[in-house]
């Protein structure tokens, strides 16, 4: 499956355990990831017109940046089929209530997003559901425990845990 601007090796990834609250939050794309939570522009349609922007200001600073720390065992073909290595996050739908940042120890905010670095691609609505599309997340092995955390402390059930399968998305 091709989901263009995700790549793991690429990204700066605080592999060192880091706190859940500080760890995949580069300050190279906060004002980017900001811009599109405070624009609401996840919580609609625009959600891929604003994952598409996203992704691009991602990739400038990658190819401009320093070489990034990478876990040398880390592999997309990997991390495709680890169980529960990717989450949907349906914006739309959150209470933004910080139950799961407290939870989870900060690894997702109060609106329910885990931190931007994770951020892979729009996902189109759960099947039999018409609401706006989702925001397909990965979750780091190192992390589990943390989003793990937070998705039981989620009341409005707005995260989902998805797998990859014959290059579709299927939401759990």
């Amino acid at each position: 499956m091709q989901l263009p601007g995700w790549n793991p090796r690429d990204w700066e990834t605080p592999l060192a355990q880091a706190p859940a609250a500080v760890a995949l939050r580069s300050s190279a794309l906060q004002r980017f990831a900001e811009r599109q939570v405070e624009s609401r522009a996840f919580w609609d349609v625009d959600l891929a017109t604003g994952i598409a922007f996203f992704q691009e200001a991602r990739r400038r600073l990658s190819a401009k940046g320093p070489a990034s720390a990478h876990h040398l065992d880390l592999t997309v073909d990997g991390e495709w089929s680890r169980p529960q290595a990717f989450l949907v996050v349906e914006p739309a739908q959150s209470l933004s209530d910080g139950a799961a940042r407290v939870a989870s120890s900060g690894y997702f905010d109060d609106d329910n997003f885990p931190p931007w670095d994770t951020w892979v691609a729009a996902v189109s609505p759960r099947q039999g559901y018409e609401q706006t599309p989702g925001l397909l997340c990965w979750v780091p092995e190192w992390v589990h425990e943390h989003a793990l955390r937070g998705l039981s402390m989620n009341p409005e059930e707005c995260l989902h845990w998805a797998e990859i399968r014959d290059d579709t998305v299927v939401w759990r």
